[in-house]
């Protein structure tokens, strides 16, 4: 598989997968949608692989080109060769605009990170027993900090070991349910480890910076994050109908107070927060079968997405890839 033929791949897989979220949004559960984007993160993080034979696959470019070179001569022929270009055919310059835009890219993500250390280390610990009850009636293998900081204006989480959900001190603790839902919110956060999920998004760009597809997953990839952590709120508080207003209202009003994004955290998003409200106001419980149909459906989008066109001497052929 050629470099172009990767791209091409990867562009065709993202596709797919905005299709389907654009059809089943409000029908899957979240964790398919992120089931999904875990497949293209996947073919990202290993686009060359060997094979081995089967019986589909999505194409790559030359195979949609070959029809367009057929009958063409000697131009036919080079075109060809230009499209199945390898890695190492790339020219020199590409490559050094790649790693540029690469590690300024990087060094971004860097720099939000020390930033928000910094900002976290003047951070206090909420000293309220209904804080400390709540940590005890949710607790995880990993030990968690509630901290309050000034410096910011909506709740977040950092850390992975040694999580912390870190609060704004304008928060108002006397709203009981306002505080129930946004910690409960931060914790799903922290249960999913959703933080791995922002490090490798950041690490994808900067492999991936130059293909706009890509943008759109990441974009979308962290809209789902949101989604599916508003997902395991309604179901830890209960989908009713009172509960999905409320906690609506309160996404609202946590929106509307959000002033700035630190990088690689985990928080309530002014972003696609009509998306988030509409999604709370049709969660529903999935029936296991349904769930069921749609992690089968992952796997097999997982195997069609390593799976190569190849030629061989008798005729065509299809290949699967071993990682």
């Amino acid at each position: 598989m050629t470099i172009f033929d990767n791209q091409f791949r990867a562009i065709l897989l993202i596709l797919l997968v905005v299709l389907l979220r654009s059809l089943f949004l409000y029908k899957l559960p979240k964790k398919i949608l992120t089931g999904l984007w875990a497949v293209v993160l996947l073919r990202l993080f290993i686009p060359y692989t060997q094979s081995v034979a089967a019986g589909f696959s999505l194409p790559n470019l030359h195979t949609l080109l070959r029809p367009l070179l057929q009958d063409r001569g000697p131009a036919a022929d080079s075109a060809h060769s230009a499209a199945t270009l390898t890695a190492f055919a790339v020219p020199w310059y590409l490559l050094a605009a790649w790693l540029a835009g690469g590690i300024l890219l990087a060094a971004y993500f860097i720099v939000g990170h020390i930033r928000g250390k910094k900002i976290y280390r003047f951070a206090c610990p909420v000293e309220r027993e209904d804080i400390r009850q709540w940590l005890r009636d949710n607790r995880i293998h990993r030990k968690i900090r509630i901290l309050q900081c000034d410096e910011v204006s909506s709740a977040l989480t950092y850390g992975l070991v040694r999580p912390v959900i870190l609060l704004p001190s304008a928060m108002d603790f006397g709203d009981e349910e306002h505080v129930r839902f946004v910690l409960t919110h931060e914790m799903a956060h922290i249960r999913h480890f959703d933080v791995v999920w922002k490090w490798l998004s950041a690490a994808v760009l900067c492999l991936y910076w130059y293909n706009p597809m890509v943008w759109v997953m990441v974009v979308l990839l962290n809209r789902d994050i949101e989604l599916h952590c508003d997902e395991q709120v309604l179901k830890k508080l209960g989908i009713t109908k009172k509960t999905k207003s409320e906690y609506a209202l309160t996404l609202i009003a946590l929106a509307e107070q959000k002033k700035g994004i630190l990088p690689l955290a985990g928080h309530f998003s002014r972003s696609a927060t009509e998306e988030r409200v509409l999604s709370i106001m049709h969660s529903r419980y999935a029936p296991v079968l349904f769930t069921a149909i749609a992690l089968l459906g992952i796997a097999l989008i997982g195997a069609l997405s390593f799976m190569t066109f190849v030629n061989e001497i008798a005729g065509i052929a299809f290949t699967l890839p071993l990682t």
